[in-house]
């Protein structure tokens, strides 16, 4: 069977950085077989960031995958996991080889995609910081819409995970192997 996701990135709200850099929202989305899909949303400077209340995203990213009824009933048990990261830049090399720093992270459980009424759900993410500071009374939140899509007409019998069965719409999509979340 297959199973279309799609996720919309729609902002953030109460994101403070002292740094200067970009930045931008990582997904990890369960793709059976022990691993998982890390998806990047496009980059947003700080310097544009800094007093506002709520940063504008607007990224999609569509995915399709093939799997079994074994596949549905797993990925409800699994969680779709967002970050917002910082990328911080120097003004000697830029972007080059700039690694990014986790800012906040947070969890929405694929079964309430799944439970949703349509099998879709616009909802705020709240994220726990990685580093509380004093001056934020309220925790960093992620607006996302996620619609799931798996259409009945399809053999049971396929199954998952060709990276190239994998689509996305012009962003960055790696494949690799799950490994323990306290990373």
């Amino acid at each position: 069977m297959a199973v279309k996701c799609k996720l919309h990135v729609l902002g953030a709200k109460n994101v403070r950085t002292k740094h200067k850099g970009s930045l931008f929202i990582r997904c990890y989305l369960s793709a059976g077989n022990n691993t998982r899909i890390q998806l990047n949303s496009r980059e947003t400077n700080t310097s544009s960031s800094k007093n506002a209340d709520f940063l504008f995203w607007d990224d999609d990213f569509s995915l399709e995958c093939r799997g079994t009824d074994d596949f549905v009933s797993q990925l409800k048990q699994e969680n779709v996991i967002f970050e917002i990261r910082l990328r911080k830049t120097t003004p000697l090399f830029g972007k080059m080889g700039a690694s990014s720093q986790l800012l906040a992270r947070g969890e929405l459980p694929w079964k309430n995609v799944f439970e949703a009424p349509k099998m879709e759900v616009q909802t705020w993410v709240v994220m726990t910081p990685n580093k509380l500071d004093e001056d934020d009374a309220k925790p960093p939140a992620l607006q996302i819409a996620m619609k799931v899509e798996v259409p009945a007409a399809l053999s049971m019998e396929e199954l998952v995970t060709s990276p190239s069965e994998l689509k996305n719409e012009g962003q960055k999509l790696t494949i690799f192997e799950m490994e323990d979340e306290e990373q």
